[in-house]
């Protein structure tokens, strides 16, 4: 190898991706890493959050397209998937059972095949060299890295389970491919610490008096990602690829005392936020539905105007009246909405649908729809409310109707899908979690959000608003709610 500059293209799942978070301790990939222990490469961590090695193909921002533009003869490939191919949902399923030359569609994609055909041939085909990766384990309470913690699945209706480390070890003795066992090094260091000391090296969603809390199992922060990075470059020694010569020679792994206070954000404040209690729901609104409250907050316009003279919230649990008058409350660069909500555990997936008429006037500003939200907070007026949230709705701009958005990081992030208006019919709305998959439809328009975090705020609990703004009076029919099970980790 000459002393140029190699490339290292990575690409992956959301344990190899990076990320920009505002948690008290923020999540990173393995793949933000690597580079730390070379000299003289240049890496392109192309891993995107919530993919699986057959989403990842068609649902990656380009970075597939641009993996097969760019990738050329002396790069490297590192492969580093397993965590969403084991998702119960045809969008990211993949088989572990079936071999690298099974084609078959019965039964799901074959993951050793898929991982060869569309990374493996593709980087051999361009001259570059690539590596498989096991994924790292998720933290486990019970120090149990034998089934799911340790990507070991079971049979789900049509979804078959499997070894998906074992798959990739296999697959990479098949077909003479490098194989990284991060799932092996992970556990050892797991099990040689215990759940408690283990947790340093995962991301925390927020803090309360100075303690972290909202660990994430699946996700590593910055000191944990060094650690599986510095396992990726002590197993790359022993391999005797070129590559290996590149690794710094003064690397060393990462110590608790230096790297975990780089992964802590010092620009992280603690929120002024209680999870909702039915303890303390308010007393202003008529529901008389069990499990289902009433609620004003956000932007509209001072504390005063909370009263049922400005909104009106009731309803039984098949039907509920939402919204108000006056212009109290606003959908746009602030929210302020009158919701009947629901709170649900954050790991539950549920579907929930509806049909919406009533006062629904085009008209700047105004909004109505179902909402899966990080947060709800009762009969508070406050303009900085900007929590995470997925709408099967619409809001109004002024011109037009901006039907399926999301609120994200404090900005509001339209579909795409408009209308022109929306007064005088009755409109179809359902949204659907599974997983890590949202998909909010509004009359027949959806959008699919994957991986969107629901826990920046609240890291137990997310909430089902039936919700409207400004001067909209929205009315619920057949309101159909289900709990479908649990959602597999991330």
């Amino acid at each position: 190898m000459d002393g140029g500059k190699i490339t290292v293209f990575i690409v992956g799942d959301s344990t190899v991706s990076a990320f920009n978070d505002p948690y008290y301790i923020p999540r990173c990939g393995y793949g933000e890493q690597i580079g730390y222990y070379l000299d003289g490469v240049r890496t392109v961590n192309l891993a995107v959050s919530g993919r699986s090695s057959l989403s990842f193909l068609t649902d990656s921002f380009g970075n597939y397209d641009r993996l097969k533009r760019e990738l050329k003869a002396g790069d490297y490939l590192v492969i580093g998937f397993g965590h969403n191919d084991e998702k119960n949902e045809p969008a990211r399923y993949t088989n572990p059972l079936k071999s690298e030359s099974d084609a078959s569609a019965e039964g799901g994609v074959s993951f050793r095949k898929n991982l060869y055909d569309n990374y493996i041939a593709l980087a051999r085909s361009r001259g570059a060299v690539p590596i498989l990766c096991t994924p790292v384990v998720r933290l486990d309470p019970h120090d149990d890295y034998g089934g799911k913690s340790g990507h070991i699945t079971r049979d789900v209706g049509a979804f078959r389970g499997g070894d998906y480390p074992r798959a990739i070890r296999e697959l990479g003795a098949a077909a003479g491919v490098t194989v990284i066992d991060l799932t092996a090094s992970s556990k050892a260091r797991y099990l040689a610490l215990g759940h408690e000391r283990a947790a340093d090296y995962h991301a925390f969603t927020g803090a309360l008096g100075g303690k972290r809390t909202g660990m994430d199992s699946t996700h590593l922060n910055l000191y944990g990602a060094r650690a599986a990075a510095y396992d990726f470059i002590c197993a790359l020694a022993r391999t005797g690829l070129p590559l290996a010569e590149r690794i710094k020679k003064d690397a060393a792994p990462p110590s608790y005392d230096k790297d975990y206070p780089e992964a802590v954000n010092l620009s992280y404040r603690e929120p002024l936020y209680e999870p909702f209690s039915p303890a303390r729901s308010s007393a202003l609104w008529d529901i008389k539905a069990d499990g289902w409250y009433g609620t004003v907050f956000g932007d509209v316009g001072g504390q005063n105007n909370i009263s049922p003279r400005n909104f009106t919230l009731k309803g039984d649990g098949n039907a509920f009246s939402v919204g108000g008058k006056g212009g109290f409350g606003k959908t746009g660069s602030t929210d302020g909405i009158a919701a009947v909500f629901r709170q649900l555990p954050a790991g539950k997936n549920f579907e929930i649908s509806a049909e919406v008429s009533g006062d629904i006037a085009d008209e700047n500003q105004n909004a109505f729809g179902i909402m899966l939200r990080d947060s709800v907070y009762i009969d508070r007026d406050d303009p900085t409310i900007k929590d995470n949230y997925v709408a099967a709705g619409a809001y109004h701009t002024g011109e037009r109707w901006n039907v399926v958005y999301c609120r994200e990081n404090g900005g509001i992030v339209p579909s795409g899908r408009t209308a022109e208006s929306l007064s005088g019919r009755t409109h179809t709305l359902s949204l659907r979690k599974i997983n890590q998959s949202v998909t909010a439809e509004v009359d027949g328009e959806s959008c699919t959000y994957t991986d969107f975090d629901f826990v920046q705020r609240d890291n137990e609990f997310v909430y089902i608003c039936l919700f409207a703004a400004k001067n909209t009076v929205a009315e619920f029919k057949n309101v159909k709610f289900s709990v479908t099970g649990d959602s597999l980790e991330a």
